[in-house]
């Protein structure tokens, strides 16, 4: 989907069905009387397309997800004994050790969920000028 404002004459709405060095054909939309719309493009000012906001959902939500999951994982575990102190002593099975398991299940739940959102919040981006 893209809108293109050509100054004086408007803004119009459409997915772009062809493009070249010579217009810009946009297909068809509601409201609109022909079945597709050719924008010159000496006339155009302006384009933007309408693009969803899942990449970055996904950056902010594996990163935001995998700090957290490694908070948790690092808050409910306990601390590692010694080994140096006490080489017969086993290690329990909760120690730091997991905190990259937590970081990397929490930045794809993170991630998941940030690209879902994302997906869901499409917006205009300006590509011209």
């Amino acid at each position: 989907m893209a809108r293109v404002n050509t100054g004086a004459h408007g803004s119009h709405i459409g997915p772009v069905l062809h493009c070249d060095a010579a217009a810009i054909v946009l297909g068809e939309t509601l409201g609109q009387d022909a079945p597709e719309y050719t924008v010159p493009t000496m006339f155009v000012r302006k384009v933007w397309v309408r693009r969803t906001g899942g990449r970055i959902g996904l950056v902010l939500g594996a990163a935001s997800g995998g700090a957290l999951g490694g908070m948790i994982v690092g808050a409910k575990s306990e601390f590692c004994p010694n080994p140096s102190a006490n080489p017969f002593q086993s290690r329990p099975l909760n120690c730091h050790g997991n905190i990259p398991l937590g970081i990397a299940v929490g930045a794809a739940v993170g991630g998941l969920f940030g690209w879902v959102v994302g997906q869901a919040l499409p917006g205009w981006r300006r590509v011209y000028p």
